[in-house]
Order: C-alpha cells, then sequence, then structure tokens
C-alpha cells in the first residue's frame, strides 16, 4: 500500500508545483494552460500540461483529494503502466474533444486535472462496483458509483454553462471529462475483459448515455 500512496503521491505534487507556479506566475499560467488558438498554432503540450494547472487552491485541492483517494483500486488493477496510461491518456483524449468542440473559439482556455480524474474514477467504478467510501462528517457508507453520478452531473451543468459563456477567461476543461470517462470505461473494458459480462447492461446505458451528450452539444454548438 505504500508504494501505491508513493506513485499517486508523485502525481500529487506535480499538481501542487505546477498549480502553485501558475498561481505566482501569470506568464507561466499563460504558457502552459490549454488554448485552442496556441494549441492549433503547434503548442500541443500543452494539452498534458493544462491538466496539472489549476484555476485556484480550491480547484486544487478538490482535484488532489479525490485523486488520493480513487488511485489505489486502479493501481492494483492496471499496473503502474496502466494508471499512468489512464491518467494521461485521459487528459488527451479529453483535450482533443474539446479542441474540436471549440475549435472556432480561439480564446477559449481551461485548465484542471478534472479530466484525468474522471478516466480514473469511472476505471475504478467499474473495476470494484461495490465498492464505498465513508462520508467523513456523517460517518456513512457511499456507493463509490454515487460519486460518478455526481461528477456526471457536475460536468453537465459545467458544460452547458460553457457553452453559454463562450469566451469567458480560465475555466474547467467541463466537456473533456467526457472524454476522460469514455477513456477510463474502455481501459478498464481492456485490462478486465470480464466486465462486459459482469455489467453488460450499466456499460451499455453508460456508453449510450454518453454518445447522447455529445450529440446534444454538437447540436447545439452547430
Amino acid at each position: 500500500m505504500p508504494n501505491l500512496h508513493i506513485i499517486t503521491g508523485l502525481l500529487i505534487l506535480l499538481n501542487i508545483i505546477v498549480s502553485f507556479k501558475g498561481f505566482n506566475d501569470f506568464i507561466f499560467f499563460n504558457k502552459y494552460k490549454f488554448q485552442v488558438g496556441a494549441i492549433q498554432r503547434g503548442q500541443i503540450a500543452r494539452v498534458i500540461t493544462s491538466g496539472f494547472l489549476h484555476i485556484d487552491i480550491r480547484h486544487l485541492i478538490f482535484d488532489c483529494f479525490v485523486l488520493y483517494y480513487i488511485s489505489d483500486v486502479v493501481i492494483i488493477n492496471f499496473g503502474n503502466l496502466g494508471f499512468f496510461l489512464t491518467y494521461f491518456l485521459s487528459s488527451i483524449v479529453g483535450g482533443v474533444i474539446t479542441l474540436n468542440y471549440k475549435k472556432k473559439d480561439f480564446q477559449y482556455s481551461s485548465v484542471g486535472s478534472g479530466t484525468s480524474i474522471c478516466g480514473i474514477l469511472f476505471s475504478n467504478i467499474l473495476i470494484n462496483f461495490n465498492q464505498t467510501f465513508e462520508l467523513i462528517l456523517f460517518k456513512i457508507d457511499i456507493p463509490l458509483y454515487f460519486l460518478g453520478i455526481i461528477f456526471m452531473i457536475y460536468t453537465l451543468y459545467g458544460a452547458y454553462k460553457d457553452r453559454l459563456n463562450s469566451t469567458s477567461g480560465d475555466r474547467h476543461a467541463f466537456i473533456g471529462n467526457f472524454g476522460g470517462i469514455i477513456t477510463g470505461l474502455i481501459l478498464a473494458i481492456i485490462f478486465k475483459p470480464k466486465l462486459i459480462y459482469e455489467l453488460p447492461i450499466l456499460l451499455l446505458l453508460l456508453f449510450i448515455f454518453i454518445i447522447f451528450v455529445f450529440l446534444f452539444f454538437q447540436k447545439k454548438k452547430d
């Protein structure tokens, strides 16, 4: 278990270092955040670097807390390489989706590790669907999939507001979070093919829901 915490801790530490550098250095923040125009001009690294920047301290704490809590199950089942693949590939897929959705909005920018966290979270949910977590303030156990539902609702609401406020400054990568969710689900199936037989209805409903979301936002965009 200590080794698992070390692996997760390294990612959290990187998030903290990069984010605090961005909090105190406006030029640094602008250079490495996700920005459509800059990425279209060839600054592709922003797709990854933006995932380690955060809007403010609350944004950073929330992402780091969730990442610490949900990582162990994925590391145990996917291995170190699989865990890092899920983390970074979620960020890349989310970035590609955001870039496609916002390709005409050259000033659009976003930051945060939420896309990677969504990949880890939904892999975790599928691997151990019956897992619970303790709601500390109330000392009650809550199913982990409840956290997934909260993330879904939060992401939908954020993506909808994001669409209404197209160029209003730096924001969370809400629409890209669905890229993380898709990546997490697919990698969970690749690493644990038996999930297809164990949770067929859940997987079907999740993919139908995600397709519906993309069609809805694509229609609104056009």
